[in-house]
């Protein structure tokens, strides 16, 4: 199991049903139940995808602008994060 992959399981938790609920914002907000393995495979791979693109793109910044720089991306990049996360689960079944 990479870094990537346990970063990524803690939004995601198992109830007592057994059924998958994705946390978006972490202990922050609201969860998601996700029905199917399907959902469950795509919403995993949003988010390691959305994790390592957000985290290469803040370095690459760093690196070759400066380190005030990178942070100028994290309110686009969260806003950008809130719409997917908006998208992807739609039809879900919130919680909390």
């Amino acid at each position: 199991m990479s870094f990537l992959d346990r970063m990524t399981d803690s939004w995601f938790k198992t109830n007592n049903h057994g059924q998958v609920a994705f946390y978006p914002w972490g202990v922050l907000g609201k969860g998601y139940v996700l029905f199917g393995d399907e959902k469950e495979t795509q919403v995993r791979r949003f988010a390691r995808r959305h994790l390592l693109s957000g985290a290469g793109l803040v370095f690459l910044t760093i690196v070759t602008v400066g380190p005030a720089f990178g942070l100028l991306w994290l309110p686009f990049w969260t806003l950008f994060y809130w719409w997917c996360v908006n998208r992807l689960l739609q039809g879900c079944e919130s919680i909390g």
